[in-house]
């Protein structure tokens, strides 16, 4: 499992597939909801709650959120500074609050109306650059699920940290910011938050947060 920082350079690829997506480039939509549905899954397992987890599978709420994010694409602006993944992040907890209020999730059909090199992709919630077997693809959600577990079991402010670097991809000078830290006290957060969720994944195949 690599726990590297995401930091300015992989932030900037997120932005740069959401530039192309939003100028409807052959496949980046489908490049960008690769790169992000680990993120977005883990984002969903930590906010919704047993009682929302009776109604709906976390599956069916990734369709929804990815939906909506797609519909929505042309408002995000890049230019902003502001991490795709946070953005995302915004979007799972709305659409898990209309849940939570008693509103059904949209028919499939309808959240597959979306632009249509994403429909495959969409059905194949954690797919990667080639198609997988189902195998693999319950590798990735267990990966993530796990991930999550970890997550679950650190402390507030470190709990904090861990959703915001690797979730949400925010950088360490973001995370401070959102704090009230220093970068400094930020690093050494997540060098130790690292050696924490490296360990409780040290068996979940080596994937990257990136990937999923």
């Amino acid at each position: 499992m690599s726990l590297a920082d995401p930091g300015f350079h992989s932030r900037e690829r997120t932005l740069d597939l959401v530039r192309q997506a939003q100028q409807q480039s052959p496949g980046a939509d489908d490049a960008l909801v690769r790169r992000m549905s680990g993120r977005v899954y883990g984002l969903i397992l930590l906010h919704m709650g047993p009682e929302v987890r009776r109604r709906c599978d976390p599956e069916d709420v990734l369709q929804e959120v990815w939906g909506e994010a797609l519909r929505s694409l042309s408002g995000f602006d890049t230019g902003r500074g502001t991490p795709f993944g946070a953005w995302l992040a915004t979007l799972v907890r709305r659409t898990l609050a209309r849940i939570a209020d008693g509103r059904r999730l949209e028919e499939p059909e309808s959240q597959l109306a979306s632009p249509a090199s994403s429909r495959a992709l969409l059905a194949q919630v954690l797919a990667d650059s080639v198609p997988a077997s189902p195998s693999m693809e319950l590798s990735r959600r267990e990966t993530v699920e796990r991930l999550v577990a970890a997550i679950g079991r650190l402390p507030g402010e470190q709990r904090e940290v861990a959703v915001a670097y690797w979730l949400e991809e925010c950088t360490a000078e973001d995370v401070a910011q959102r704090l009230g830290k220093t970068r400094t006290n930020i690093y050494v957060m997540i060098t130790r938050i690292g050696k924490v969720l490296a360990d409780a994944l040290q068996d979940a195949g080596g994937s990257d947060p990136a990937r999923w």
